[in-house]
């Protein structure tokens, strides 16, 4: 009965979009290492080599975006609770007539 109802498959969508970003906020608050090519070229010729970058987030822990990214998170939790409950309880008044 609740598998063909578009607004629960939406709300549910939004929650999982929401969840990721939460993980992608919380990704974001450890360090970045990054390894590739590296070229420069000058007066005697051209160098080729690797690079390394490593980002240490020190002071910056990405704590306002989790914060958000939970806010968001929450809400669309809430709204997919809302909107089961909703189906659910459709059912039941469908079941009770």
């Amino acid at each position: 009965v609740l598998h063909g109802r578009w607004e629960l498959a939406a709300a549910e969508a939004a929650y999982e979009r929401a969840e990721h970003e939460l993980r992608l906020a919380v990704a974001k608050q450890y360090p970045a290492l990054r390894i590739g090519p590296s070229a420069s070229r000058d007066g005697d010729g051209t160098t080729i080599g690797g690079a390394l970058s490593l980002d240490l987030p020190i002071f910056d822990r990405n704590q306002g975006g989790i914060r958000a990214a939970e806010a968001t998170r929450d809400a669309a939790r809430a709204r997919f609770r809302s909107v089961l409950q909703s189906a659910l309880a459709d059912v039941a008044d469908a079941t009770a007539d």
